[in-house]
C-alpha cells in the first residue's frame, strides 16, 4: 500500500513536471517572438531566464516538495521537447501576429500623439492647464485653511 501510494505521487509529480516543461516552452516561444518583432534580445533573454527561474524555484517548492529528482528535471526537459515538437509550429504564427498587432498599435498611438502636439497651442494648453488645476484644487483650498502661528497668537 505504501509503494503505491510512492509510486502514485511520483507519477503525479513527474506530470506536473510535464507541464512545466510545456509552459517554460512557451514562455520560450512568446520572449521568441518579441525578439523578432524588434525587441531588445538582452533584454527579452534576462526576461526569460528570470521567469523560467522563478517559476522552477516555485514548483520545486511547492509541486515537489523541496526534493528536486533527476526524474523531475529529465520531465521538464522532456515536457519542453514534447512542446517545440508538436505546439511550437502553431503558436508561433499566432504569437507573431500578437507582436504585429500590438507594434503597429503602438506606432499608430505614437503618430497621434505627434499629430496631437503638433496641433497643440502652447497658450491653449496653459489655460486648460490652469482650468483644470483650478477645479481640482479648490475643494482642498475650501476645506481645510492652514493659520500660521502668528495668526492663532492673534487670535487669541
Amino acid at each position: 500500500m505504501i509503494t503505491a501510494d510512492i509510486n502514485r505521487a511520483q507519477l503525479v509529480l513527474l506530470a506536473q513536471c510535464l507541464l512545466f516543461g510545456v509552459g517554460a516552452g512557451l514562455v520560450y516561444d512568446v520572449f521568441r517572438a518579441l525578439r523578432r518583432g524588434g525587441a531588445g534580445e538582452g533584454v527579452c533573454d534576462a526576461l526569460f531566464c528570470a521567469v523560467t527561474l522563478a517559476a522552477a524555484f516555485r514548483f520545486g517548492l511547492v509541486s515537489a516538495a523541496g526534493q528536486w529528482r533527476l526524474f523531475a528535471l529529465a520531465g521538464a526537459a522532456a515536457g519542453g521537447a514534447i512542446y517545440f515538437a508538436l505546439l511550437s509550429g502553431f503558436a508561433m504564427p499566432v504569437f507573431g501576429g500578437a507582436v504585429r498587432t500590438l507594434k503597429s498599435t503602438l506606432n499608430r498611438g505614437r503618430g497621434a500623439l505627434r499629430w496631437c502636439v503638433s496641433r497643440a497651442d502652447s497658450e491653449k494648453i496653459r489655460e486648460i492647464r490652469k482650468k483644470v488645476c483650478k477645479t481640482l484644487f479648490t475643494f482642498s483650498r475650501k476645506r481645510y485653511k492652514i493659520k500660521s502661528k502668528s495668526v492663532q497668537r492673534q487670535e487669541r
